[in-house]
């Protein structure tokens, strides 16, 4: 696995986290996040080594404060016993803290174990592949293909109308929120174009004047979430039953729970109130 020697250019992650000099792990437990006795999920090295056994972390950066330390990931088995006072957490909780840097630091942990973990072999002619020095990639000795870090993008929008918003709560959905209308990006389009055909499909609703409002990196499994504004334009709505199991127009004084403002879809919702608001 790659170590902090073979990074030429190792991110400098401006961490205000109050951690002492020294080498800090992020460990997953499957897709959960270990913490310590303290809840912090950067575990000390002894704590770290009693569980890795022959698992080699992975760097993923390292603090820009007075102390500098290191800071690695890796993953242990689902079945392996976790020693007394450390627990585990959702990883999706974690991410949503207000927290300026942590939510990203454990996001590109995920991301950056995924991909190490899915690119053993080349899926083009299935040769072994090997880590390129200095860099995150890794490279086909069979074919010389290279492999880095995926990112998916994807468009996530609210639609206006009015004095109302569309929301939607989705078949896959983990809580009971609604939220904005959001799907992944086709090859050939452009953000726009893919808001205005995630509406349509999703709940049968045209889109207009559509703007770019903002982006998060979201690592469920590795979206470029690209957060847009859009005007309703003609329509009712019909939803997708394979995509949604409820949308409905609420008005910016009635709403129901939505996503904390963590999250791009709270942002762009809160922003959706605060133009409400302004123009009345």
């Amino acid at each position: 696995m790659i170590n902090k020697d073979q990074l030429e250019h190792p991110l400098r992650l401006s961490l205000q986290l109050n951690l002492s000099a020294g080498t800090r792990f992020v460990l997953f437990k499957g897709t959960q996040v270990i913490l310590g006795e303290d809840h912090s999920p950067f575990l000390e090295e002894h704590q770290a080594r009693a569980l890795l056994a022959k698992n080699t972390p992975l760097f993923i950066g390292f603090t820009k404060e007075d102390n500098t330390s290191d800071i690695y990931t890796a993953r242990i088995n689902d079945d392996q016993p976790l020693p007394e006072g450390l627990m585990t957490s959702n990883l999706r909780s974690l991410v949503l803290l207000e927290h300026p840097t942590l939510p990203k630091l454990l996001g590109r942990a995920r991301q950056l174990l995924d991909w190490h973990e899915n690119h053993k072999f080349c899926g083009r002619c299935g040769g072994k592949t090997e880590q390129v020095p200095q860099e995150y990639s890794f490279k086909c000795n069979g074919c010389n293909l290279f492999f880095y870090p995926r990112i998916s993008p994807c468009v996530i929008v609210l639609v206006k109308k009015g004095d109302h918003c569309l929301l939607a709560r989705g078949t896959q959905r983990v809580n009971n929120f609604y939220s904005t209308l959001a799907g992944f990006m086709e090859p050939g389009e452009t953000p726009e174009q893919a808001v205005k055909r995630e509406v349509w499909e999703e709940s049968g609703i045209k889109v207009k004047n559509i703007r770019y409002f903002g982006s998060q990196s979201w690592p469920f499994p590795s979206q470029l979430m690209l957060g847009f504004i859009a005007d309703y334009r003609a329509g009712d709505i019909q939803i997708n039953p394979d995509e949604l199991e409820d949308a409905q127009w609420f008005h910016f004084d009635d709403l129901p729970t939505f996503p904390p403002i963590t999250s791009i879809a709270g942002r762009l919702i809160e922003e959706g109130v605060r133009e409400y608001r302004e123009g009345h």
